[in-house]
């Protein structure tokens, strides 16, 4: 199982040096919209390090946000790798009886948001206040480079993938991950409309825009596709309409 990795060398020393905690002092703010037609129960890996705030119903394990309405949840900044999924619901009382366990996201080829909400005095923040560093993710379960160059992962679990998701802070998203699913990038079924894995650029249509793979050796690793949000900027993380 893939969490979050960082692009570069220079930020994977910057992450290693910084510390981790168990409970932060410092917080930050995640805007989660839901743009579908149905109500939407999404989870966060750290259960305990989240709270659901308005427009979330709280929920067994997690919130559900109505069909066009946004939470507002507060997360520590614990620079831990973590994790949002969601699924479909039709209503709050049927979300209680869901268990959605986003550290298990591939087993069920859920659309992972991946994310590390760091404190104020991590190297990655940059001097620049809290940050959070975020990506999208839709790795087959048992999918490595060396599958994804054989045969696209074709035979590693199925496309991690349930719902479009579009990522991005300071009133700009910069990662958009659509289907319908497809062949497009072999037998996977990966989302036809989620970027090119096979660019060396990020964001649009034509650049990276999830994890397809693994991305853990050179060249690929220096051009991974995540990024952060700084100076305390909130992560908007919107659940678009669609397939």
């Amino acid at each position: 199982m893939r969490f979050f990795r960082l692009a570069g060398l220079m930020l994977a020393t910057l992450f290693i040096a910084a510390p981790t905690f168990a409970l932060a002092a410092d917080t930050s703010k995640v805007q989660i919209v839901n743009k579908r037609t149905e109500h939407l129960l999404v989870s966060y890996s750290a259960a305990g390090q989240i709270t659901w705030g308005a427009g979330c119903t709280e929920v067994a394990h997690g919130a559900v946000i109505a069909a066009g309405k946004t939470c507002t949840a507060t997360v520590a900044d614990d620079n831990a790798s973590t994790r949002f999924c969601a699924t479909d619901v039709t209503s709050v009382a049927a979300a209680h009886k869901v268990r959605l366990d986003c550290s298990k996201a591939q087993n069920g080829n859920l659309t992972m948001v991946e994310t590390i909400f760091q404190p104020s005095t991590a190297g990655g923040c940059f001097n620049k206040g809290t940050c959070v560093w975020y990506d999208i993710s839709i790795i087959p379960l048992n999918c490595t480079d060396a599958l994804w160059k054989q045969n696209k992962c074709s035979n590693a679990g199925g496309a991690s993938y349930n719902l479009p998701v579009s990522l991005g802070c300071g009133g700009e998203t910069f990662y958009v991950c659509q289907g319908p699913v497809s062949t497009k990038y072999g037998a996977a079924m990966y989302p036809s409309n989620c970027g090119n894995p096979n660019s060396k650029t990020q964001g649009g249509k034509t650049g990276q825009n999830a994890y397809f793979y693994p991305m853990f050796y050179p060249p690929e690793k220096y051009y991974q596709p995540n990024r952060a949000c700084l100076g305390g900027a909130t992560l908007v993380v919107t659940f678009l309409a669609g397939k």
